[in-house]
């Protein structure tokens, strides 16, 4: 990602980050854990999260686990996650995605592992999204989906478009999801 410095075998544990103007937390490199810390208001993403190699499908070794994460997009409102996903292999494990404007997870790539994740109380102000979110290159595959729990994704008011604890658009598919709640 622009601007971020490339690191390996990094661990980023316990930490509270909060109330900043811009994105909590950016991480490329490889074998890097991001785990229970506390990501709450921000301008944009709490995280962009970016390892791996898409074109060899070789993982990144990244692992985000046990992070309680919310009040992102106080600047953009919209397409501000709380953690984007940005090349191939990283499991997300064991978060709590809460209290967005926007998705809980943007996956842009291929093999991730997203397990047991509790997401709730987001899209509360966009439509046409999802807890998670995968559009743009039909490319992205090979993501699964498993054990997480999906509830209270519900627009504040009446809109037309609606929303979906996991969302596929623009040709996205190859994708698996079982085992989750909605």
């Amino acid at each position: 990602a622009e601007g971020a410095t490339y690191a390996e075998r990094v661990a980023f544990a316990g930490n509270v980050v909060r109330n900043f103007g811009g994105i909590g937390l950016q991480a490329t490199g490889r074998d890097l854990r991001i785990a229970g810390n506390v990501l709450h208001g921000f301008g944009f993403d709490a995280m962009r999260v970016t390892g791996g190699d898409r074109k060899t499908l070789t993982p990144s070794g990244i692992v985000v686990e046990g992070n309680d994460v919310s009040d992102t997009g106080f600047i953009q409102r919209c397409y501000t996650p709380g953690v984007l996903l940005n090349g191939c292999g990283t499991r997300l494990v064991r978060n709590w995605f809460h209290d967005l404007p926007s998705s809980a997870m943007r996956v842009e790539g291929n093999d991730y592992d997203i397990v047991s994740n509790l997401v709730e109380r987001v899209v509360i102000e966009s439509d046409d999204q999802g807890g998670s979110d995968t559009y743009g290159n039909p490319g992205y595959a090979g993501t699964v989906f498993r054990h997480n729990v999906w509830k209270n994704i519900v627009p504040e008011g009446n809109v037309p478009c609606g929303r979906a604890g996991i969302r596929f658009d623009d040709a996205i598919s190859n994708q698996r999801m079982y085992g989750n709640r909605f």
